[in-house]
């Protein structure tokens, strides 16, 4: 018996080039058809129809894939129309929908009832792109393909996780968008908490698309609503010195209201109540218009018990990175080489371009559309577990616009990171930092300051000057203040217990500080390379 022919019809409703793709997009289109008209209107919807089955005259079966390029606004009205006037007779029909799936519990219950009743769960696919990442993809081998980490992975071990992904660019071009769903709704409701998922989740009995699924609404039915006083929220300003030219701030775009106070930067920690996670804080970070491009995951282990070296060794750490570079590597300590018997942190690196020759990753939504094309949903979101995403944001959401919680505010490319201190309630405060290029470019921070959240910036550059806050000002009263009395000490009482070494010694520092200059060793803090600095540090 012959093999049936099959035609695929992928319809894009709403797509359209970037203007540096164009000459690519020409030859994509060579290839097919296009057709213009309202996604609204019945009639257009019957013309696209009629332009279907000329395209699949002459095969056995015509399989029909939608994919809603479009305001999550008019996915109801799209859908029902696509699903009286658009179906396949001879073979299979999808839908394929992108974020935001609602704007709270109640829109997206609403949205969910009219999606069911057009189509079946089978039929629809929820594009999360974060799953179909390369790093994001191998997390489940690495946790349930390496003995090593059977034991380790849960609260016994682990200290606490961090999920960042930051942008150096701002909202340019979808402001009007972005100002009705902020930064809580576009990233962390979906992006993050489904790498969370995939980090905390149990083992699935298989890999299949259920199994998987399965697991991650188990995990997140063990996660409570999230708390205002676990959250940091931020909206850059503009920076007429930032690097590449001046840049606008977020109220500075037109399509954005005036004194809006949707946040563009926000920090939440959640945590996980069962067995294995209990105590253990996930903190989720993204942002945009900050002063680094970072995706990673960070898995910070405890300090070792019955430390011997007097407190010179750091938190071991397994590093997993989206971005800049795709790369897994796992810190450590070790001798450092030579003579000395001094500890000093290394690390077991797997850096993908340099480990893989001649690598050719795919790009997230070429997976997301061969994964379509095959009806493998392992790296969609399914119903129940949107359900659950909103159950534990919603209250957040609602208790921040209805008080109308002021976001505090960024320069351009010039906030790096917000550091947690575990168990703090205090609200956030800004505090300028440095950055070190060790081998991955760790970020470094300065002293703990007296509350919940440290905001850590890019240096400025010469000649840049930028306003102090309160705090800051006050800390540098206090420097001031103990620089002079140690001066009065050594210099204007010699007769004291202080030594003539120790006098001189006095001298030599405070000479240099005056100067700029300073001989002392950079202090790196033991516990703060993830972004996190314990209470009790």
């Amino acid at each position: 018996m012959a093999a049936d022919k099959v035609c695929t019809s992928l319809v894009i409703l709403g797509a359209s080039p970037k203007e540096n793709e164009k000459s690519l997009m020409d030859q994509f289109w060579a290839a097919n058809r296009y057709m213009s008209g309202s996604y609204t209107d019945k009639e257009s919807i019957a013309k696209l129809n009629a332009e279907l089955k000329k395209l699949e005259n002459g095969y056995d079966v015509g399989n029909r894939l939608f994919y809603l390029a479009l305001p999550s606004s008019v996915f109801e009205e799209v859908a029902s129309c696509l699903r009286e006037t658009a179906m396949s007779s001879t073979g299979w029909n999808r839908i394929v929908l992108e974020k935001p799936f609602g704007k709270d519990s109640e829109s997206y219950a609403q949205l969910n009832r009219h999606i069911c009743n057009l189509f079946t769960e089978d039929q629809v696919f929820r594009v999360d792109h974060f799953l179909s990442h390369e790093m994001i993809q191998t997390l489940l081998i690495l946790r349930f393909a390496n003995y090593i980490f059977r034991s380790l992975w849960n609260s016994n071990s682990i200290k606490c996780v961090v999920v960042t992904y930051n942008e150096t660019f701002g909202t340019e071009g979808r402001g009007g968008y972005f100002d009705e769903y902020g930064i809580i709704r576009d990233m962390v409701q979906n992006h993050l908490l489904q790498v969370l998922c995939l980090v905390a989740m149990e083992k699935p009995v298989t890999t299949g698309a259920k199994d998987i699924r399965d697991e991650k609404v188990k995990l997140l039915r063990c996660i409570p609503e999230a708390k205002l006083s676990d959250v940091v929220l931020g909206q850059y300003v503009g920076s007429l010195q930032a690097e590449g030219g001046a840049k606008a701030g977020y109220q500075d775009d037109e399509s954005v209201p005036d004194g809006s106070l949707a946040p563009t930067f926000a920090t939440v920690v959640l945590q996980i109540k069962n067995e294995r996670w209990d105590g253990v804080p996930f903190i989720l970070q993204c942002g945009k218009a900050l002063g680094e491009q970072r995706g990673e995951i960070r898995v910070q282990f405890h300090d070792i018990p019955g430390d011997v070296f007097q407190g010179k060794c750091h938190r071991n750490e397994l590093v997993i990175r989206m971005l800049p570079d795709e790369a897994m590597y796992l810190k450590i300590m070790m001798k450092q080489p030579g003579f000395s018997f001094e500890p000093i942190q290394g690390e077991l690196d797997l850096t993908y371009r340099t480990h893989f020759k001649d690598l050719l990753l795919p790009h997230p939504y070429e997976r997301v559309i061969l994964s379509i094309l095959s009806g493998d949903q392992a790296s969609f979101v399914r119903s129940d577990e949107l359900k659950e995403a909103w159950r534990i944001f919603t209250p957040l959401l609602h208790q921040i616009e209805n008080e109308h919680v002021t976001p505090y505010k960024y320069t351009y490319g010039r906030l790096t990171r917000v550091a947690h201190r575990q168990g703090a309630k205090a609200k956030p405060a800004f505090r300028s930092g440095s950055s070190t290029s060790h081998a991955h470019n760790e970020p470094t921070t300065g002293p703990e300051p007296p509350n919940g959240f440290l905001f850590n910036e890019k240096p400025l550059r010469p000649g840049e000057k930028r306003q102090k806050e309160d705090w800051e000002n006050i800390w540098v009263y206090g420097m001031t203040f103990n620089l002079l009395l140690a001066f009065a000490v050594v210099v204007l009482k010699p007769d004291t217990s202080i030594s003539s070494w120790g006098r001189k010694k006095a001298l030599e520092r405070l000479s240099g500080e005056a100067s700029g200059e300073t001989t002392d060793d950079p202090v790196v803090p033991t516990e703060e390379e993830a972004g996190i600095v314990s209470e009790d540090s």
